[in-house]
């Protein structure tokens, strides 16, 4: 199971959104039970927790990618559905959520964290450094591996968060997922060298295109 970003995945991610750390990645000391998710999907004992949710706008319909302050707005696909914020909402362990085309072409998980304690910035403003990974649970195909992205958490709700996190999964077949059960981890590190993880799992119940 390789820890590099696959070629599509890199090049869509690396100009247009912020990702989550994977552990076993750039982030050292990532060891545990793996709950069925995964040797290289683990958190460390001693890292501070991460909590791992979704995107929801506030009329409870799942984000898509056009919502504002996300990445992609502006792109044609969002010209007639720019449909507002995306709110935080903590998943829990086999919440149902969809995978979604995103407005640059790729199949999508959108996601968020929430990070008690973790601090932006730095001597060129380039932390937290974050990441995630996604595995299909069932044949354990790793369908994300995202290192060493930056993303600002906002504070201005309470508990820092980063929300509209755009994880572009490697399947060519996406509708194919539905029913599947996948894992998620995500990790940090801060510019106080603090480490945040944090995993959870979803039953993918649809896809939308």
């Amino acid at each position: 199971m390789s820890n590099a970003p696959s070629a599509r995945g890199r090049h869509s991610l690396s100009s247009l959104l912020p990702i989550l750390l994977l552990c076993g990645g750039l982030i050292e000391g990532c060891s545990g039970d793996d709950d069925g998710i995964g040797v290289a999907l683990m958190c460390d004992s001693g890292d501070a927790p991460l909590t791992v949710g979704r995107c929801r706008r506030p009329d409870g319909t799942d984000c898509n990618g056009c919502e504002a302050g996300g990445s992609f707005v502006g792109l044609p696909n969002c010209a007639m559905d720019m449909g507002g914020a995306g709110n935080f909402v903590r998943l829990g362990g086999g919440d149902a959520m969809p995978v979604v085309l995103g407005p640059q072409g790729s199949p999508m998980l959108v996601l968020g964290a929430q990070a008690a304690g973790i601090e932006n910035g730095g001597s060129e403003a380039e932390w937290p450094r974050v990441g995630v990974g996604v595995v299909d649970r069932g044949s354990g195909e790793q369908l994300a591996d995202f290192t060493d992205l930056h993303v600002d958490f906002d504070s201005a709700s309470g508990t820092p968060t980063a929300n509209l996190l755009f994880v572009v999964l490697d399947s060519q077949n996406p509708s194919n997922l539905v029913g599947h059960s996948l894992g998620i981890v995500g990790s940090a590190r801060d510019r106080g060298s603090m480490r945040f993880c944090g995993r959870t799992n979803i039953t993918v119940d649809r896809y939308i295109e």
